[in-house]
């Protein structure tokens, strides 16, 4: 949600907007207004989500869903990114940045 604000407030523009052009377009991701194409969501028992899936207000977070290939164009962007290719989609250090690993997970009790 802060990233979603943040975006906004930035851009002065709408976040659906300024994320198609900014990422959409960019990545060549097509998939992700075709409801038909798209991914759906499983519960914890594997079980379909009724409707598909969960809806949420946080954009950022849980309002897009899209195609296993989008999901692979955006991966192959911030791949390309990190290896600092001229036409990339992000700063090679915001890529290797993002690509740091984080703390590791708590182990269970």
């Amino acid at each position: 949600m802060v990233l979603q604000q943040m975006v906004i407030d930035v851009t002065r523009g709408r976040y659906p907007v300024v994320v198609d052009h900014l990422v959409f377009e960019l990545l060549q991701m097509r998939d992700a207004a075709d409801m038909a194409r798209c991914a759906f969501g499983f519960g914890d028992d594997g079980a379909p989500l009724p409707g598909g899936f969960r809806v949420h207000p946080e954009l950022p977070a849980a309002g897009l869903w899209t195609t296993p290939y989008d999901l692979a164009l955006m991966v192959i962007g911030i791949v390309q990114s990190r290896a600092g290719r001229p036409d990339a989609f992000l700063a090679q250090a915001l890529a290797i940045e993002m690509l740091k690993p984080g703390a590791p997970k708590a182990e269970p009790r």
